[in-house]
């Protein structure tokens, strides 16, 4: 029986693969022959590719449609269960996306895996409560992810976690989402295995070893059939290091392009209620306001290597890959003063993170000043979701037993500040960590240090609550009813520093009324605040004027938030067999 080429490959391929030590971020390319990183040809006829020119710019896009997503909230608290639907509306590229829910309290990773998409392919997770209390992912769709997801789900981790919050801090918290890189339709090989990790070019007429294992075949992936020689080869790809673009593309990546979008929604069905929601698209575009254009190639191995063998090269360490500053090995305290990290080993599975450099004009390149490109990512991203107020809609009426819960997700918090779990006291000045985002004031090699005072989260603005949440100063609060009547800036957050507001936590819920409607843990962010009203609307004004020497830094103000105010409400008179509660999701409403 002749034997399929596919499998034939394998050896060879994992031969290959052999002694790569380390990882790295590099540019697409802009060839046309589609032969390297960034090229994007059409799939099929009539179906336009993604553009090959390179980006410059991360922009919100307001279609919910991008190369990175944030899904604001997860919760598997109380019988709620998360469900994420995820898009690939590119249909000439498949895209190989990595996952993260991050915990709550600090961002802390408690699930990463790696997604294999199709062109025009949908993933499909849901997050509910596991039998030992922590959170668990479950999904029985056939697009493949690293590692293969057990039909009996695989749990959420508590490593990463503070020990006070064990399983609890697993089951709330925000999703991030981003395309590491594309896996292109064009058949630009030699063969089905490229000979000697040569791509064909031009001349080729096969699709990559890469793209043949990912692409449904009768509504299923290759790859997603334990034991098969596709589940083998991508699991071999998935956890190889690729150092060159010509290493990466002989086995079918390519430039990172736009064309991923989510949907979410929270279920109860103890409770008849469900909430939902699009997920925030961060696009890299060719221009301020222009189309999406090729990123740079960001996969890392999904492996627990460890710093020892993390990267190798002159001038490329974790800093030059991310701003987190748990991760990093040149932060600062809350007295500001210099610390040698990181408090936790980085890992090839922590990368990518949000501020992997992702433009190609700040790829790593070996230079002095590589380790700010994580920070110049980081700021620009801040930047992006930036807003000076936050408002939207409550309802408290108590003839419709109507309940109002707000939730605020801020996703770049994390490569700004961080809580350091292994400091002595929450108390102590190693307990908050600094990236100092205001190093990249002037030029990635020269920088300007400003003390941690140019940027939106910095030693004045941020405390830590009871729970050993960081929270960051709002300007005020006010509410009104439905007849113009206000109350000025009266009521505050709890807890919170008196005469102030503060969002505790990275993903933090605030219950305008005494029931929850997330049910969101108050051991973790969950705080209360009483309205004076029934129903109407607040105002949250959140301006983080610039308060340093001189602004040199690009901060404008503001503190990046996402979320949305879910609204619950119960029809007593419904009949038996009558569903009777009922809710409403409505997206906060921002001012720039």
């Amino acid at each position: 029986m002749k034997k399929n080429v596919l499998a034939l490959s394998i050896a060879a391929m994992v031969g290959s693969f052999a002694g790569v030590a380390q990882a790295d971020v590099f540019a697409p390319a802009n060839a046309a022959t589609g032969a390297v990183l960034g090229t994007n040809v059409a799939a099929e006829p009539g179906v336009v590719g993604n553009v090959a020119a390179s980006a410059t710019v991360l922009e919100v896009n307001s279609n919910n449609v991008g190369h990175m997503l944030v899904v604001p909230y997860y919760t598997a608290q109380n019988g709620n269960m998360s469900v994420i639907h995820l898009s690939n509306t590119d249909r000439a590229n498949g895209k190989a996306v990595k996952i993260r829910f991050r915990g709550a309290a600090n961002s802390d990773d408690v699930k990463d895996f790696q997604i294999f998409m199709s062109p025009g392919d949908v993933w499909t997770g849901a997050v509910l409560q596991g039998a030992d209390g922590a959170a668990t992912l479950y999904s029985n769709d056939k697009t493949c992810t690293v590692p293969a997801i057990p039909a009996t789900g695989t749990a959420f981790a508590t490593a990463r976690l503070n020990t006070t919050a064990n399983v609890n801090g697993t089951r709330e918290g925000y999703v991030e989402i981003f395309n590491m890189a594309d896996i292109p339709s064009v058949k630009l090989y030699t063969a089905t295995t490229p000979a000697g990790g040569v791509v064909g070019g031009a001349a080729g007429t096969a699709n990559s070893i890469l793209y043949t294992a990912t692409k449904h075949v009768a509504g299923v992936a290759p790859c997603s059939v334990a034991g098969s020689a596709s589940r083998s080869l991508l699991d071999e790809i998935a956890l190889t290091s690729y150092t060159t673009g010509v290493h990466a593309s002989s086995v079918g990546f390519g430039g990172a392009t736009t064309g991923l979008s989510a949907d979410w929604y929270i279920l109860n069905l103890a409770q008849t209620t469900a909430f939902s929601g699009a997920a925030t698209a961060i696009e890299a575009r060719v221009a301020a306001g222009g189309a999406g254009g090729a990123a740079n190639y960001v996969h890392f191995p999904q492996t627990d290597a460890g710093s020892a063998a993390f990267f190798g090269g002159t001038n490329k360490g974790a800093d030059t890959y991310t701003a987190d500053p748990l991760l990093r090995v040149n932060v600062h305290d809350q007295a500001k003063a210099a610390v040698v990290g990181p408090v936790v080993t980085p890992l090839f599975i922590d990368l990518p993170d949000m501020s992997t450099p992702y433009l190609p004009g700040s790829a790593p390149a070996g230079a002095a000043g590589d380790a700010n490109l994580p920070k110049v990512q980081a700021v620009a991203l801040t930047a992006a979701l930036s807003r000076t107020s936050v408002s939207n809609q409550y309802a408290l009426d108590a003839g419709i037993s109507a309940q109002t819960d707000w939730v605020f997700s801020m996703p770049t918090r994390r490569y700004s500040v961080a809580a350091n779990y292994k400091a002595a006291t929450t108390g102590a000045n190693n307990y908050r960590l600094y990236s100092d985002l205001s190093v990249v004031a002037t030029a990635p090699g020269t920088p300007a240090l400003t003390g941690l005072a140019d940027e939106w989260f910095h030693p004045a603005n941020t405390s830590v609550d009871a729970r050993g949440n960081i929270c960051v100063n709002a300007d005020g609060i006010r509410f009104f009813d439905r007849e113009e009547t206000t109350t000025g800036n009266a009521p505050i957050f709890s807890p919170a520093v008196a005469g102030q507001l503060a969002f505790c936590g990275e993903t933090s819920v605030l219950s305008l009324s005494t029931g929850k409607v997330l049910s969101s843990s108050s051991d973790l962010t969950a705080t209360t605040t009483t309205s004076p009203y029934t129903n109407g609307w607040t105002l949250v004004t959140t301006t983080n004027a610039f308060v340093g020497v001189a602004n040199t830094n690009t901060f404008t103000g503001g503190l990046p938030i996402l979320g949305d105010a879910f609204i619950k409400m119960k029809n007593d008179s419904a009949g038996q067999g009558f569903a009777s509660t009922f809710g409403l999701t409505w997206g906060h409403r921002y001012g720039r």
